[in-house]
């Protein structure tokens, strides 16, 4: 920024046309125009990278319904029923990110005593099973979706312990997770093998 230094003592010699003393009151004028201007354009930035879109997702991996979707109940016949409904839209409004995370497991009501039907595991175990193979099958959309998304979520997001799942399954080193996911699969062809 541009400051000018006024002098403390000088004798002024009225000009007909163009005194000195205007010149340091159009600096001043001009210094606060700019510093004005500059910051509602930073508030207008900031802004528009807070807001989020309803039609658009925010991310296409754990939040793969737009707010207009559920809204509308359009989620391509997929059940959606509330409370859970009107969590998943809050919570993305207020950019609470896990508590949407959270509301989209349970928005199809197949939540039953914490266990997701068919599947005999917790919201949080399937959540992180899925953030597993997400990070494994594509890495770089899952360092997106981290990065632009979940370590920007609100500090009144109350599942918090979501983000923290999926922030250390970002943090795995993707070698060993390749390797993790290869030998439970392994484990699973042998449970079923061992059943027939």
């Amino acid at each position: 920024m541009l400051y000018v230094e006024r002098p403390t003592s000088i004798t002024i010699k009225r000009q007909s046309h163009f005194p000195i003393i205007s010149i340091f009151h159009f600096i001043d004028l001009l210094q606060l125009y700019l510093t004005l201007s500059l910051g509602l354009k930073r508030n207008a930035n900031t802004q528009r990278a807070m807001s989020i879109s309803e039609t658009e997702l925010v991310e296409q991996l754990f939040l793969d319904f737009t707010v207009q979707e559920v809204l509308q109940k359009d989620t391509r016949g997929f059940p959606i029923v509330e409370p859970w409904a009107s969590e998943y839209v809050n919570a993305i409004r207020e950019r609470r990110f896990g508590d949407a995370v959270w509301a989209r497991y349970h928005i199809d009501g197949g939540v039953h005593d914490g266990i997701i039907e068919d599947t005999n595991k917790t919201v949080l175990q399937m959540i992180e099973e899925d953030a597993l193979g997400y990070r494994v099958g594509d890495p770089d959309l899952y360092a997106e979706a981290l990065s632009s998304v979940y370590e920007r979520t609100s500090a009144s997001d109350g599942h918090r312990d979501v983000i923290d799942l999926l922030t250390r399954i970002g943090n795995q080193d993707i070698k060993e997770l390749r390797a993790q996911a290869r030998a439970e699969h392994r484990a699973e062809l042998l449970a079923d093998e061992l059943e027939f």
